[in-house]
């Protein structure tokens, strides 16, 4: 298994390309993101007092006889330190993944492999099926709360899957909490010997 890690970056946005020849293009984008919740309408906010002061994300790449509708397994862990008072937050992870055939079975956190866990403790988050509640769906969605000058760990994993070849994973949504997101540290592993330029571009 080919592994690259420890990339830091300070770009908001990266692809990575599971198979060179393919051009169709399916999309994972996910960030973490604070998010207003009020009615049918569901969107990110600009967080005051929470910086996401380090995230950790491992993308890997599952190996198939057909790579065309191959599959990626994302762990992302995030580290919050609030800086203000104590109080709870709405979290919310925009999954926003590729568009669905119609005959494909509804999307569910089961059917993802949706994992969520704050400070080590799985939780249940609440899921938004793609059409409902605004642009961001499919996401999910789940109350935090910090206490003053808390540091809190928050992992998320799930599976998406590729239907043309391409991987997009967007960090701008992570550009919501407070100030710039410190660091970033990234690891891809390919079931194949990775081939530049094709393997990560910006």
């Amino acid at each position: 298994m080919r592994v690259i890690r420890g990339l830091e970056m300070s770009f908001f946005v990266f692809l990575v390309a599971f198979v060179v020849f393919l051009l169709l293009a399916s999309n994972i984008y996910a960030d973490t993101a604070p998010f207003f919740i009020g009615g049918v309408n569901i969107k990110p906010y600009q967080e005051s007092n929470i910086v996401l002061s380090k995230e950790n994300l491992t993308i890997t790449f599952n190996k198939s006889d057909d790579m065309r509708n191959s599959a990626a397994s994302v762990n992302a862990q995030f580290i919050f330190v609030n800086t203000g008072h104590q109080g709870s937050r709405t979290a919310g992870f925009p999954l926003h993944l590729p568009r669905r055939r119609v005959l494909d079975p509804p999307l569910t956190l089961e059917s993802l492999k949706v994992k969520v866990k704050v400070d080590g403790n799985q939780i249940t988050p609440t899921f938004v099926a793609p059409g409902q509640q605004g642009e961001y769906a499919p996401l999910i969605y789940f109350d935090v709360t910090f206490d003053k000058n808390e540091t809190k760990e928050i992992q998320v994993s799930y599976e998406g899957k590729a239907a043309g070849g391409y991987f997009l994973y967007v960090l701008n949504t992570g550009s919501y909490w407070k100030g710039p997101i410190g660091t970033i540290d990234m690891t891809f592993k390919f079931p194949y010997e990775g081939a530049a330029p094709n393997v990560l571009s910006s």
